[in-house]
């Protein structure tokens, strides 16, 4: 005759079922659980490695950096004071040159001032060609244009020098 299985029997076999399958599962996990520690630890020292060589590397680099910082800082004053200098040399080689245009402009001005004031006067027949050497105006501005001339030959003794 044939047995008939009871509710134990089936929750026997499905609890024996479970045991088989618990016990597999947390030696799965515990498996998986050190393979990953060991990974981890694995990867741990190639990465402290890495950081350690990075670190060197870094180093390294850092002083060659500094040395081409520092010869560039050089040659960047070197070429700096160069710069200067021979900007200050064209200034003092110059200025007396400007200094003249300066001078020969306001003597210009002067020159079309007095021009114009003699142009005025005999037009207007206040003066003639005599008196106008006498004329306290003219006189004034030709003691000025005098006067200016003399500044503008200092100026090109001073370049001269």
């Amino acid at each position: 005759m044939a047995t008939k299985k009871t509710s134990s029997d089936k929750t026997g076999s499905a609890s024996g079922s479970q045991e088989k399958k618990g016990k597999k599962k947390p030696g799965f996990l515990s498996e998986a659980s050190e393979n990953i520690e060991a990974g981890a630890r694995l990867i741990g020292k190639k990465a402290s490695k890495l950081a350690s060589e990075l670190a060197d590397t870094a180093g390294k680099i850092k002083k060659e950096v500094k040395g081409l910082e520092s010869e560039a800082l050089v040659t960047a004053r070197g070429k700096i004071d160069e710069f200067s200098d021979k900007a200050q040399e064209y200034l003092d080689r110059y200025k007396h040159r400007s200094e003249i245009n300066r001078l020969a402009k306001e003597r210009d001005v002067m020159i079309k001032v007095l021009g114009q004031l003699v142009y005025l006067k005999l037009k207007s027949r206040s003066a003639n060609k005599e008196n106008l050497a006498d004329n306290e105006e003219v006189k004034n501005l030709v003691k000025n244009i005098k006067k200016k001339d003399r500044e503008i030959i200092n100026a090109g003794k001073e370049s001269e020098k």
